[in-house]
């Protein structure tokens, strides 16, 4: 008998899967209330796959045919990274998949889960979207919400201009026509379960964590691992010389090249490092938190490289929004 599940999350991934999709699969076997649906082309075949994972095969041309198919104008869906502008209306394009599932919604396969119920809102019902981030998020499964990204926001575009563009405008995350401002626009609450997560920054040394609020990104810079024990996210922090622990909900790493960097380890028990993942040890914790927080100079460049990159992405959307409100005068 097929089983229900109270959660859906969605994540279409086209190319090689990431190196360390079976520790990605792995953590999902330790969120038994959620099941996770992966698009993919990538034909490889993967061992013990969790109950709660489906991983359905199927090429990129044949998704932009199903989300075509749900609208009744040309959309613009180029390349597998356009697919994040239509992240809020996954439930809407694979709603044959939902079945009568409370939230759905959509993550990203760069990530390490924790125990993801844990840090959900215990009214969970008084909530229309939980997370402002589009590495992890969900969505009440109401009519309304299926197709939420139709309602208004303070924006002179709307979810038409969006998915007629192929311009990528991070409508699940940012602008002031993105997604969180029509849930704000609209009295529709969010909760703010990106304070739960270890979203480590991608131009910094070490593992530097972001967190999101009042529409900034800010940092938190002590030194830090972290570590996957048996279903939980751990963070290792040095204070005045002491190891403080702290549990999150899931670790991000975005445009990190993560490696194996132990032949063989404990995939229910390993460190989380800047560029890896290695052996637990937990003896030398102080040592390795230390050694794990240098290489400034490295990514003194890196950061150059990925910021020069977002600025010029800025620019072409400024841009892009300009050449919208002219065409639609």
């Amino acid at each position: 008998m097929k089983k229900n599940y109270d959660y859906v999350i969605f994540s279409p991934y086209f190319g090689e899967l990431p190196l360390y999709f079976n520790l990605w699969l792995n953590s999902c076997s330790y969120n038994k209330e959620i099941k996770f649906i992966v698009f993919t082309d990538d034909s490889r075949e993967f061992d013990n796959v969790p109950e709660n994972v489906d991983i359905i095969k199927i090429s990129f041309e044949n998704i932009r045919e199903m989300v075509q198919d749900k609208f009744n104008f040309t959309i613009a869906l180029d390349s597998p990274y356009k697919l994040c502008d239509y992240r809020p209306a996954y439930g809407y394009i694979f709603e044959e998949y939902l079945s009568n599932c409370k939230f759905w919604g959509y993550c990203d396969l760069d990530l390490i889960f924790g125990d993801i119920m844990k840090f959900m809102p215990k009214d969970i019902e008084q909530y229309d979207k939980i997370s402002m981030l589009g590495h992890l998020c969900f969505i009440k499964n109401t009519p309304q919400l299926l197709k939420c990204f139709e309602l208004k926001s303070n924006s002179s575009i709307d979810y038409k201009d969006i998915f007629s563009s192929n311009f990528h405008f991070a409508f699940d995350e940012i602008g002031d026509y993105g997604i969180n401002s029509i849930f704000i626009n609209n009295n529709l609450p969010i909760f703010d379960y990106q304070k739960s997560i270890a979203d480590v920054v991608c131009t910094k040394p070490g593992m530097v964590l972001s967190f999101f609020e009042n529409n900034k990104f800010y940092f938190n810079n002590q030194p830090r691992i972290l570590s996957f024990q048996n279903g939980k996210i751990l963070s290792y922090t040095l204070n005045k010389n002491k190891i403080e622990v702290k549990e999150y909900s899931y670790a991000h790493f975005q445009k990190r090249t993560m490696k194996f960097l132990a032949n063989e380890f404990d995939v229910n028990n390993f460190f989380i490092l800047p560029n890896g993942f290695d052996k637990y040890d937990d003896q030398n914790l102080k040592e390795i938190i230390m050694k794990n927080s240098k290489g400034k100079f490295k990514w003194f460049f890196k950061r150059i490289k990925i910021r020069s990159k977002a600025l010029i992405k800025k620019v072409k959307r400024k841009n892009e929004i300009r050449n919208i409100n002219k065409k639609n005068l």
